[in-house]
């Protein structure tokens, strides 16, 4: 099923009517009156959409698809971008198979997604040196997922790749900043805002957690009979992966932060990361990590348990001090 953001369905909804935002918001926090405990934000704005004769599905992934607006759910589309990173191809084994899985990332002028490739003709573009920086990269019949909260665009033996299409040009790519629809302060944070900006000091870090992942999607693997087990994949060997658990504060507000996988590695730093064990006390060791400069990008979910909002980053990168005073006074 294709799933579509609030925000998304809000600026579907802006685009084809005259409707104020003061209206808008009117009509959702109505729906969720009306139907109290029995409807998601995004549900409210589905109905609200539908009374306005508005059909959000309709053009969804036909012709070329701008990243901005690959929906998680999506198959068969058609999307295309400048290669802005690559990574590692490694190699699997589960119960059922074994191969190699190859990702990059490439980017338009509305915004960047990971590629990810199980097909072995198109990884022998990555490891041919064919798939870098710089080249101009297009998929074909390809479906849209959703990895810790974030779109990812996958390939498999049923696809297409073509590596610098003849006629396709791709003018600019979003930087960090130009794909994030809006830089916000933490005092101004709303359930369900996606791809959001917020910048300032991480005041306190907890201990990392471990996890363990299939190294073929990235998912969660279960206990079963004492085996690692991928709900997809099956039997998988285990990969070790990391979340970072922190606390953000802008000047306006405090916001518990979570980063998984290679984000949460940059918050820690690999050193530190390296030199956690027994012998080590970690409060000694995030002396080196509270006090950074940081601004996230990513979305903003509600702790239900806590009764709070917190953030999930899709990106993390360190700002300076100049550069933070800079952000925090805009």
């Amino acid at each position: 099923m294709i799933k579509i953001g609030y925000g998304k369905i809000i600026e579907k909804i802006k685009e084809q009517t005259s409707i104020s935002d003061s209206e808008l918001n009117s009509r959702v926090e109505r729906k969720l009156q009306d139907l109290s405990g029995l409807i998601s934000r995004e549900g409210a704005a589905h109905i609200v959409a539908n009374e306005l004769g508005i059909n959000l599905f309709e053009s969804i992934g036909k012709g070329l698809v701008k990243i901005n607006d690959l929906l998680v759910g999506m198959r068969k589309v058609t999307t295309a971008g400048k290669v802005t990173n690559v990574f590692s191809v490694n190699e699997f084994k589960t119960e059922k198979r074994k191969g190699k899985v190859g990702s990059f990332i490439i980017g338009d002028e509305t915004g960047r997604v990971r590629v990810v490739l199980w097909d072995e003709n198109h990884i022998k573009e990555m490891e041919n040196g064919n798939i870098k920086e710089g080249a101009i990269v297009k998929v074909e019949s390809a479906y849209v997922r959703e990895n810790n909260s974030f779109k990812e665009v996958h390939l498999g033996n049923q696809g297409n790749l073509i590596v610098n299409p003849d006629g396709l040009v791709i003018e600019s790519v979003a930087n960090a900043r130009q794909t994030v629809g809006l830089q916000k302060k933490v005092e101004q944070l709303e359930e369900n805002d996606f791809n959001v900006r917020i910048a300032g000091t991480l005041v306190q870090v907890f201990e990392p957690r471990f996890y363990e992942i299939c190294e073929e999607c990235g998912r969660k693997l279960i206990d079963e009979e004492g085996n690692k087990k991928c709900l997809e994949h099956g039997r998988v060997t285990p990969k070790k992966a990391v979340v970072a658990n922190f606390f953000l504060d802008d000047g306006t507000g405090v916001i518990r932060c979570v980063a998984f996988r290679d984000q949460g590695e940059f918050v820690i730093g690999k050193e530190n990361l390296d030199s956690i064990n027994e012998e080590n006390n970690f409060d000694d060791i995030k002396l080196n990590i509270e006090g950074k400069q940081l601004a996230l990008i990513g979305k903003v979910n509600k702790n239900q348990m806590f009764d709070r909002l917190e953030f999930v980053a899709n990106s993390v990168y360190e700002l300076d001090a100049d550069k933070i005073l800079q952000e925090l006074q805009s």
